[in-house]
This record gives structure tokens, sequence and C-alpha cells, in this order.
């Protein structure tokens, strides 16, 4: 998947359209979504704990914007690989 894929996606949007970027560097899918929630330790699956399942508020306050026809992207990169728990960014 190429880099900065939020441009050519506007590129092929009509002109009412809204893009909004909401990225956030150094986080894997679990820190995004249950940002200040990941412990320090790992379950037998070899997981990142929670301390809660509740959703960061970037996540929520995404979701509270959303309305009929919206369409969602997400992209994660390299960050998932790590083994630290949580991410050292």
């Amino acid at each position: 998947m190429p880099d900065r894929l939020g441009q050519p996606v506007r590129l092929n949007l009509t002109s009412d359209a809204t893009v909004r970027n909401n990225a956030v560097g150094g986080r894997s899918i679990q820190t995004w979504l249950y940002e200040g929630n990941v412990t320090g330790t790992k379950n037998a699956a070899g997981e990142c704990v929670l301390s809660s399942t509740a959703y960061s508020s970037r996540w929520t306050a995404m979701l509270a914007g959303f309305k009929a026809g919206d369409h969602l992207i997400v992209r994660f990169g390299i960050n998932d690989g790590t083994s630290a728990c949580p991410l050292p960014f």
C-alpha cells in the first residue's frame, strides 16, 4: 500500500467530500483504540493486557461524528509488529 494514502483518495472524491486525517504516529491498532488502557503486562497469548476496554476519547469522538453515508479508511503499519507493551513511542 502506498504512503500518503489520503492524497490519492482525495483526488477521486467529489468536491463536496471532506477528508479528515486523524492519524497519530507511533500507534498500533490496540494503542490507538484503547490509548491509556494498555498495560506493560502480556497475557498467555503474548498480547498486551488492557486495564479497561473503554475506547480512547479520540476514537469515540470520531464515532460520534459519523453519519449515514460516511466512510472510514484505517491504515496501520510497522508499529503493529512491535513486541513492547505498551508501544515505546
